[in-house]
This record gives C-alpha cells, sequence and structure tokens, in this order.
C-alpha cells in the first residue's frame, strides 16, 4: 500500500487553507501524511491549521527563503514514497484523488494531468490540458506543476534552484522531461482546482528575468527566448486590459 506525502507550503494563507486542509483530510484513500510549511505567518494561518486534530498532520512554522525552500524542507522532511506539492490557494477535484493515484500502476516516476482553473470563489475559469509540446517551444511550461505527483527520489536529484523565487519550477520541469531515465506519463484526469489567486496568477508583468535565466540555462536558441518572453509579456497585458 503506498504511501503519499502531501505537502503545502503556506504564508498568511488564512483565506483559503481550510479549504486546501480539508480536502486533503477528506480524501478516502488514508495512507498518507500531511506536512504544512508555514513561513511564520502573521494572521490567523497558524491557529487554522492547529484547529484540525489529525495524526497525519505535520506543521512546521518558521521563516524561509521563498516559496521553493519551503518545498524542499517539506520534501526533505517527507516519508511516502511519491510526493504532491499542494498549494495553499488549492485544493483536491473530489474525496477520491488519492484512491485513484494509488490505482495507477507505479511505474512512473511524474505523473502529471490536466488542471482545472477556478476563481477566488471556486468558479470555473479554464480547464488546461497536456502541455508537453511546449518543452520544445517554451511559450508556456511544459506541465501542470500543480498536478505533478512525483517519486521522492526524483524531487532528490532534480531540486529547485533556490536563486530562483517565481520560475524555479519551470526550470524544474524542464530538466526532468529532458532526463531520458526519467518515467513520465500523462494521467488524464482531473485532480486539482487550481485558484486564480496567488502571486503568480495576479502579476500581470512576468518575471522576465528569470524566464530569461531559465531559458538561457536550459540552453533555447536566442530566439526562441525572445518569442517565449514577448508571448508572455504580451499575453499578461491583453489579460489586464481586458
Amino acid at each position: 500500500m503506498i504511501k503519499f506525502s502531501i505537502v503545502t507550503v503556506c504564508f498568511n494563507s488564512e483565506k483559503y487553507i481550510a479549504h486546501c486542509i480539508k480536502s486533503v483530510l477528506n480524501q478516502s484513500y488514508v495512507n498518507f501524511e500531511y506536512i504544512l510549511i508555514d513561513g511564520n505567518s502573521n494572521d490567523g494561518t497558524v491557529e487554522i491549521i492547529k484547529s484540525f486534530v489529525d495524526p497525519r498532520i505535520k506543521l512546521i512554522s518558521e521563516p524561509d527563503d521563498g516559496i521553493y525552500d519551503a518545498m524542499m524542507k517539506g520534501i526533505n522532511l517527507s516519508k511516502g514514497e511519491c510526493v504532491h506539492l499542494l498549494n495553499s490557494d488549492d485544493y483536491y477535484i473530489d474525496e477520491n484523488v488519492l484512491e485513484n493515484w494509488a490505482s495507477v500502476n507505479f511505474y512512473f516516476d511524474i505523473l502529471h494531468g490536466p488542471l482545472l482553473k477556478v476563481n477566488e470563489s471556486g468558479q470555473i475559469q479554464s480547464y488546461i490540458g497536456n502541455k508537453t509540446a511546449y518543452l520544445n517551444f517554451p511559450t508556456l511550461s511544459p506541465m501542470n506543476h500543480p498536478t505533478c505527483l512525483v517519486k521522492k527520489d526524483v524531487f532528490l536529484k532534480h531540486r529547485f534552484d533556490l536563486r530562483l523565487k517565481s520560475a524555479a519550477d519551470f526550470l524544474w520541469m524542464i530538466n526532468v522531461l529532458r532526463d531520458n531515465r526519467t518515467k513520465v506519463i500523462y494521467y488524464n484526469k482531473l485532480t486539482v482546482c487550481f485558484r486564480t489567486v496567488g502571486k503568480t496568477s495576479n502579476n500581470w508583468f512576468p518575471p522576465v528575468k528569470e524566464i530569461y535565466y531559465v531559458l538561457k540555462k536550459a540552453s533555447y536558441r536566442y530566439d526562441i527566448i525572445v518569442y517565449s518572453i514577448l508571448f508572455r509579456v504580451m499575453r499578461n497585458l491583453i489579460r489586464k486590459i481586458f
């Protein structure tokens, strides 16, 4: 019976953290641990977390060096074979997500799937399917990162670049997909609702410097780098205007 490690990183997340936690604890599959890494919140986040009494919950609340540093803390503490990073604003689509994952033959290193984007009240905004084609022309990230179920060993081999504050997951996805030893499969079933309220979703101007760093480090041609950055800037500008 496979054990999952669910890791949620949070900071001043009192508005949505309870919904996120409930979606985890309501899972029909029970063999999991739930690690919450709080960045020393100064609102009611920690008190809300502590109100949930469950032996599978482990809370760490201390300062960190950004979201990816906090994620790596949770990954390093995890004891499950597979790790899922569930954002504090997000939630599982139903109570059968872990049960469905457990029924998959575990010949993979990374399982990823479609993503449902919702607004702050949970109303559906869009459905995003398989994005692996973007590995060759990276105008978008090549996987829906919030859906990635990852063997712990993969996270320890391909760590997040902590010099990046908002695009480390983008570089991580490129690196793991390019590693021929990493077995990646697309699981065509919705698992996570991604709430478009976080820093990345609300920042109309993309982190150009970090995107340039990622694409250059990944050895993309200069024309592809320029086009990818311009595409993001124009896309976000159009969203802001309309």
